[in-house]
């Protein structure tokens, strides 16, 4: 007996030595196949949301630009100096009578705006006729043409709004304001490093990497942000972590699962194989006691996976990446309800359809927030099928029942899921029927659409079945596939 055991220590030798092996290829690999897309797409989100700031810092600063020439322009509605005006131009008054009354009512209504250093009121042929504030910028930029105009002076950002003064078709006079525009570069966002604003045309594309620009009134000016390199670099980080405890979680998974299922069983296997030969009658009973114990280790497993992703999950702050490995824990649940099953049943090898499906559509409602409002119907006749099959079947009513959980009752106060299983003419049919809101399309085996619903439609070419959905009071999906 001793050449067997050393035979024993050195298989096991040499398999954990390949297994080391393994594992090192497949950590490396993982950060190859991971690493880069999974990178790639936290940048892509930092971007995204740096762009939403930008985007509605833009329109705060539409807002305040239009704040700017309102202001202006309710200078020219007063009704005593407009009256004023519309006398000079019919030559009631004169030119200094015109100054003198206007002067002071102008620049007390001037004084009252908020954020104006400067204003002028002129005649149509530029003769000024009262004024208030800094008219030095104005004299700088002298505009006639009304609208709206930004300038940077002495390290500030100064808007100049030229507004003009009609009464009935007569064109009286304008006026020139001057506002501090250096609110429109403020800066509260903890993702943008700075602002600018240029003349749109001024400059060819976005120059640096990750700058942005978002047009400004009437896409006369382009507001320009640079975003702080500190967020592409924790989206790098992140991404490092993220694969690194993967790839650990990996690591530690497949050395226990090695542990618990090749190393006690292949040792267990070798030892009593000459006992065995020897035990030619107790042979079929040792069989299925092996295969017992193997459905009772793939079922355990499958719930050390199933609290891995759990515990996984908990710590991410990401929600898709928690949705990701919440339905992904449910699947491999839904498959160690098969193993269990098969543990518990007398041939190891089937069971019973009916058991089997009512078990986990219970099990897979009991896991929802809404399972309070759903009512489950079944409607399965008592018929066996293999694990083979049965482990594909009950994956697909997972995704379809999760599916429906999810999205089927939005909105509303209760619903109903029935689930059916025939056997009939050489052919099972299984369909999972809600009256929920319905579906916008069939599901289809398109890349574009989501992993559950890919997984369903291969899944259920793996049966050689088909699937289709039918509209009838809410949705119903029907698997068909030969027995």
């Amino acid at each position: 007996m001793k050449a067997p055991g050393r035979d024993v220590h050195g298989l096991l030798r040499s398999f954990y030595k390949l297994l080391f092996i393994s594992l090192g290829v497949s950590m490396l690999l993982s950060y190859l196949i991971f690493f880069i897309p999974l990178n790639a797409s936290f940048v892509r989100e930092q971007e995204n949301y740096f762009r939403n700031e930008v985007m509605i810092k833009a329109s705060s600063d539409d807002h305040l630009i239009l704040d700017f020439i309102s202001s202006a322009e309710s200078l020219g509605s007063r009704t005593a100096i407009r009256q004023k005006l519309i006398d000079y131009h019919g030559g009631a008054v004169g030119l200094a009578e015109l100054r003198a009354f206007v002067q002071p009512k102008y620049a007390d209504g001037a004084a009252a705006i908020l954020g104006l250093v400067g204003a002028s009121r002129h005649l149509p042929d530029g003769t000024t006729i009262a004024s208030w504030g800094d008219g030095s910028l104005y004299a700088r930029h002298a505009e006639a043409t009304p609208g709206f105009h930004l300038y940077a002076e002495d390290g500030g950002l100064f808007a100049l709004t030229v507004s003009r003064i009609e009464e009935k078709g007569t064109y009286l006079g304008y006026d020139a304001c001057v506002f501090k525009a250096d609110i429109l570069l403020d800066n509260k966002s903890e993702i943008v490093r700075s602002y600018e604003i240029r003349a749109a045309g001024s400059i060819e594309g976005t120059g640096r990497k990750h700058r942005y620009s978002v047009p400004l009134y009437e896409e006369r000016y382009l507001l320009l942000a640079l975003p702080d390199d500190v967020i592409f670099k924790d989206a790098t980080l992140k991404a490092f972590y993220f694969v690194t405890l993967y790839s650990c979680t990996l690591f530690v998974f497949i050395s226990i699962f090695s542990y618990l299922t090749f190393y006690r069983f292949v040792r267990k296997i070798i030892d009593d194989h000459v006992l065995l030969v020897a035990k030619a009658d107790g042979l079929l009973a040792e069989k299925e006691l092996i295969l017992k114990e193997v459905h009772h280790r793939i079922k355990n497993n499958m719930n050390t996976i199933g609290s891995l992703l759990s515990l996984q999950a908990s710590a991410l702050p990401e929600p898709a990446a928690v949705a990701a490995l919440t339905d992904a824990g449910n699947r491999i649940r839904s498959m160690s309800l098969l193993y269990d099953r098969l543990y518990r049943s007398i041939d190891y090898s089937e069971l019973s359809v009916k058991d089997y499906l009512s078990t986990l559509a219970d099990e897979i409602v009991s896991n929802f927030p809404n399972r309070g409002i759903v009512k489950l119907e079944k409607q399965l006749q008592d018929f066996s099928l293999d694990a083979r099959r049965l482990q594909p079947l009950g994956i697909i009513v997972n995704e379809l029942i999760t599916n429906t959980m999810k999205h089927a009752f939005r909105g509303r106060p209760s619903g109903v899921i029935t689930i059916a299983a025939t056997r009939d003419g050489g052919r099972i049919v299984v369909s999972i029927q809600d009256d929920g809101v319905g579906i916008a399309e069939p599901l289809a085996p398109d890349r574009h659409a989501g992993f559950g619903l890919q997984l369903v439609n291969a899944l259920a070419a793996q049966l050689g079945g088909t699937i289709r959905t039918e509209a009838d009071h809410g949705t119903r999906i029907v698997l068909d596939f030969p027995e």
